[in-house]
């Protein structure tokens, strides 16, 4: 069922190269956005990755040349020359530390692909650019590194793409707390253990409502009737105090904020009156968000069809 709250997803940040040359090299990380407010006077944004898991690289080439920038030939001769088949061993790898110092690794190649666009493509799906091109895709296992900030770096022919900031940590640090235990709760096998995940989510920080709100949701399926009632009204009564206390500090972007809020709380009020009735029918009933309208909505397990529309 999908959350009514907007969900923070891992997401790919892109890093290319900033130079005209022949092509282009792209470099993204698997990672998840965190914010380190530490002792600093201004907040950090970190790219996270933890320890618990390998990091997954994405690199991606388009191989062209414009016309009208003679530049961009660089490289090219060199680059047309690759094969399709084994064009990822000529990449090379760098991965420093913050003080500098380079660290061993061995990519593992997890899949790879190639693909030929431009105007003279045979598929109409891949006549997207102006210019004769070819794209490689690659995704790689990195391996696990150890906690530390780093900065990730390949390269082919010539060409290297931008950057990566890469902050690994193990999950227990307090910045990136919350964003971890986010994550084993989706991967969660059990309710238990779901449960378990969110709760250590609100002990520490109480005003989280998103947290609230998952539980209540998933509650629905695996919950009882009594506890799943508690979490929507906490979540509630949370979120309708967390709006209070942004008005203190930031009344513009609270009156901004405000409608969303109200509407929320509309629709979880309304679904804990039809709550009895659900849970007298949840194996036979299940209840889902529909999409154009925000609104939870009972349909039939069977069929999909709606039961009732949650007003």
């Amino acid at each position: 069922m999908r959350s009514m709250k907007a969900i923070l997803i891992s997401c790919a940040v892109v890093l290319s190269s900033g130079v005209a040359s022949a092509s282009t090299l792209t470099l993204s990380i698997e990672h998840h956005i965190a914010v380190d407010r530490g002792a600093a006077a201004k907040a950090r944004l970190l790219r996270a990755s933890f320890t618990d898991a390998p990091a997954v690289a994405n690199v991606k080439l388009d191989v062209y040349a414009l016309p009208q920038l003679p530049s961009t030939a660089k490289h090219l001769e060199q680059l047309q020359k690759l094969s399709p088949k084994t064009w990822w061993q000529e990449l090379t790898w760098s991965v420093r530390d913050a003080s500098g110092n380079i660290q061993q690794v061995r990519p593992k190649l997890l899949s790879a692909s190639v693909r030929r666009r431009g105007p003279n493509a045979p598929g109409e799906a891949d006549r997207d650019t102006s210019v004769e091109c070819t794209s490689y895709d690659a995704n790689f296992d990195l391996g696990r590194l150890a906690p530390g900030d780093y900065f990730v770096q390949v390269g082919i022919e010539g060409l290297q793409s931008g950057q990566f900031p890469l902050a690994v940590r193990t999950g227990r640090e307090p910045e990136v707390r919350d964003v971890y235990l986010q994550e084993k709760a989706r991967g969660a096998a059990t309710w238990d253990e779901f449960k378990a995940i969110q709760l250590e989510r609100l002990r520490l920080d109480p005003t989280k409502a998103a947290a609230l709100l998952d539980l209540a949701e998933r509650s629905l399926e695996s919950g009882s009737l009594e506890e799943t009632k508690e979490y929507f009204d906490r979540a509630a009564t949370t979120m309708e105090q967390n709006i209070r206390a942004w008005a203190e500090k930031n009344p513009a972007d609270a009156r901004k904020q405000a409608p969303a809020v109200e509407h929320s709380v509309r629709q979880i009020r309304a679904l804990q009156r039809e709550l009895p009735e659900y849970f007298n029918n949840r194996r036979q009933w299940r209840v889902t968000i529909e999409p154009t309208t925000g609104k939870y909505v009972i349909v039939a397990r069977d069929s999909n069809r709606v039961v009732r529309q949650v007003q």
